[in-house]
């Protein structure tokens, strides 16, 4: 049996609006909003959202566009009963073919408004608008629109060609994007161009010119960044007399969550009794080392409730003081997961053992004569016992373990009631703290021998 010694475990309940921007977080296919600044991503929590319906109505300023031009697109949000909605988020999503570009906005007083500058390297062709709503209660509403971009007339005389990364390659929050391009006319490398590409978040972010023609930029994904497919629309533009000269292209970059780690702080050995009480306590980071705050963690025991670990500084979580009642190899499970969708998991075998047997070795003090001598006597007696009574409980956690490697094999190879990555998980965690078990033992022999080399020389 597990036991949780102290069942205050309390859970704080948040707002909905809070709610509302962690699932936002976490699912993937998420977006930018400007204001306030959070990543949104409607589909998969609208899914799950009230299902009270919000009037939301769709306006652009016209229905047809040229790249370079802004649009402005806005619109009211209503509740079922008419009344304006006072405050939520909106979703907002242009789409063409494989392109597509995702932000937000908050609502204010039932209105939502927002604007969006047409890259030069954004797809002309007719987009898709579709913009979703969610109040404070999380009811939802969805409205869709089309629009039709078109390339500007004696403009575009640019062609833009990626040289990095290479279209719809997989890289995760953290990691570097190493961005590459060159722009030609007429198959004539331009130089001293102003060159841009737009961040996750849609940002303009200016390119440099390393090489005539080819321009570069680094950027490095952020914990928070939304996931999904990070249409990256690069635009290059310069002034030739008075004529303006433009061209544009995309990539596409699929970024994924990162893979936060747990590292075990204590029991700082796996080793525990029956019965014996202890707080699990770890440190939760993002692949460069940074802590992680405010993540929940979870502690899992296969059949057992689980337990919220209680967040500390620096990263730092643990849980309430816990106890095993029943003596075997218990593989626990921790995961973790941050508010922005990032998560991580690891597993330990912890190797719970019974009470040590009384210890065979009866000292019984018979001997009379000169009060010092019996005092010496005793003294080394005592210390004699205190070592090989700890000897022998070495021993027996020894054989505990060496029972729990035999139990393993046969569930494994002969009944087939544990997969082979927990075989292979227990029999790692049961050699190595057999080692060392081996190291301790090795330890207290040599200082048994050692008291009683000195006895022996005092008795002379």
């Amino acid at each position: 049996m597990f036991a949780k010694n102290d069942g205050r475990t309390s859970l704080l309940a948040a707002s909905l609006i809070v709610s509302l921007t962690a699932a936002l977080f976490v699912c993937g296919m998420s977006a930018n909003i400007s204001s306030p600044n959070v990543h949104v991503s409607a589909p998969n929590f609208f899914a799950s959202a009230s299902p009270d319906n919000l009037t939301l109505t769709l306006t652009t300023d016209k229905e047809n566009y040229q790249n370079g031009q802004k649009i402005q697109i806005s619109g009211t949000v209503k509740s079922s009963g008419g009344t304006p909605v006072e405050n939520g988020v909106v979703a907002i999503l242009f789409s063409r073919g494989e392109w597509s570009r995702r932000f937000g906005v908050g609502i204010d007083n039932g209105a939502y408004a927002e604007n969006y500058i047409i890259s030069f390297g954004d797809p002309d062709g007719t987009w898709a608008i579709s913009v979703s709503a969610v109040d404070d209660n999380g009811n939802i509403g969805e409205n869709y629109d089309n629009i039709v971009v078109s390339l500007p007339p004696n403009t575009i005389y640019y062609t833009v060609d990626f040289l990095s990364p290479p279209k719809n390659v997989i890289q995760s929050r953290g990691s570097v994007v190493m961005l590459s391009l060159q722009v030609k006319e007429a198959g004539v490398l331009v130089e001293g161009a102003d060159v841009s590409y737009r961040s996750p978040t849609n940002d303009n972010v200016p390119m440099t010119e390393g090489a005539p023609g080819t321009y570069s930029a680094t950027y490095t994904l952020k914990w928070d960044d939304p996931t999904g497919d990070w249409c990256i629309s690069a635009e290059a533009k310069k002034m030739v007399g008075d004529n303006l000269k433009a061209g544009g292209s995309y990539t596409i970059v699929d970024v994924r969550s990162a893979v936060l780690q747990l590292n075990l702080l204590s029991p700082s050995g796996r080793g525990l009794g029956v019965g014996e009480q202890a707080e699990i306590k770890v440190r939760a980071s993002y692949p460069d080392g940074t802590p992680v705050e405010g993540a929940t963690v979870t502690l899992n025991v296969p059949g057992h409730e689980n337990i919220v670990l209680v967040g500390e500084d620096n990263g730092v979580y643990k849980s309430s003081a816990i106890s095993f009642e029943n003596a075997g190899g218990w593989l626990i499970s921790l995961t973790v997961a941050d508010a922005s969708g990032n998560s991580g998991s690891k597993s330990y075998v912890f190797n719970i053992v019974p009470p040590p047997a009384p210890s065979r070795v009866i000292y019984f003090l018979a001997l009379v004569g000169v009060g010092l001598a019996i005092g010496i006597s005793a003294v080394v007696l005592t210390r004699k016992k205190i070592y090989f009574s700890k000897l022998d409980a070495i021993r027996a956690e020894k054989k505990h373990i060496t029972r729990l490697q035999t139990e393993a094999a046969r569930k494994y190879f002969k009944e087939g009631s544990i997969s082979r990555d927990t075989y292979d998980s227990l029999m790692q965690e049961h050699a190595k703290r057999l080692a060392e078990l081996d190291k301790e033992e090795r330890k207290r022999t040599g200082k048994a021998q050692k008291e009683t080399s000195k006895k022996k020389e005092t008795i002379r």
